[in-house]
């Protein structure tokens, strides 16, 4: 059993079909391996996995699927619906996430890449304005961005670099 992080940086990579349930247990594996590596405390790991567990929900369905957020502005089921549709129809089906896991002695980050067409960062909803309090879509990237110490997107918006430090004072 390992009971510190790696002397050296490790980088784990995984490809994952478009599945809500392997994502859940990607997450899972995860937070077991920041348990093993006793990496962070429990926070620091909640954190972590809460934000990989949006990041990856949003490369399924916004990224993979092309699914509107706005579907959801009034009831979920719609939503769902038209996700489960995709599933097994082309382009959407075949499309994989990729998942980077480095590890460093100070940090972890993780790059999430979905195979959808990408999305203007610039043109979100800020989920804080009091139009926006109500609604379910923009809630993922808030906590993403509250959970994380450092996050950055790629330019065509289909790539997401998420980074936490492990010291306490920034977590």
């Amino acid at each position: 059993m390992i009971d510190a992080p790696p002397a050296v940086p490790t980088r784990r990579t995984f490809e994952i079909a478009n599945d809500p349930t392997r994502i859940s247990s990607l997450v899972e594996e995860i937070l077991e391996e920041l348990e093993l590596m006793a990496i962070g405390d429990d926070s620091l790991q909640m954190k972590v996995t809460l934000a990989l567990g949006e990041a990856l929900a949003n490369a399924l369905y916004h990224g993979n699927l092309e699914l509107e957020s706005s579907l959801m502005d009034n009831e979920m089921e719609p939503y769902y619906e038209l996700a489960e549709k995709r599933l097994a129809k082309q382009p959407y089906a075949s499309r994989i996430i990729r998942l980077e896991v480095n590890q460093h002695l100070d940090r972890i980050q993780f790059v999430v890449q979905d195979e959808g067409p990408g999305f203007d960062i610039t043109c979100l909803p800020d989920p804080t304005d009091d139009d926006n309090l109500e609604r379910f879509n923009g809630r993922g990237l808030f906590l993403i961005r509250n959970l994380m110490d450092q996050v950055v997107f790629s330019a065509k918006g289909n790539q997401i670099a998420m980074t936490k430090w492990h010291s306490s004072d920034s977590s």
